[in-house]
């Protein structure tokens, strides 16, 4: 593990003890889960960008022809992989 430190506003700090108290964990533990969902998020966000970027580079299609019945299966396996 790699040691940092940050500074957080007492509402913050307050807020974290509370979610760590009631959770039975250490502060760090929390923060560090609060990053990795933070880190999920924004891959997830990426994905979702390049899906829609890619529908857009490509008005005239993507060569495939059951788009309209199946793009949330498109879209699934984008997000996926």
């Amino acid at each position: 593990m790699v040691r940092t430190q940050i500074t957080l506003t007492e509402s913050q700090m307050a807020a974290l003890r509370d979610v760590a108290g009631r959770r039975r964990k250490s502060i760090a533990s929390v923060v560090r889960e609060a990053v990795d969902e933070a880190l999920r998020q924004d891959v997830r966000r990426r994905r979702i960008e390049r899906a829609v970027e890619a529908v857009r580079d490509h008005p005239q299609g993507s060569g495939l022809t059951d788009i309209a019945r199946n793009h949330d299966d498109y879209l699934t396996e984008d997000l996926s992989g």
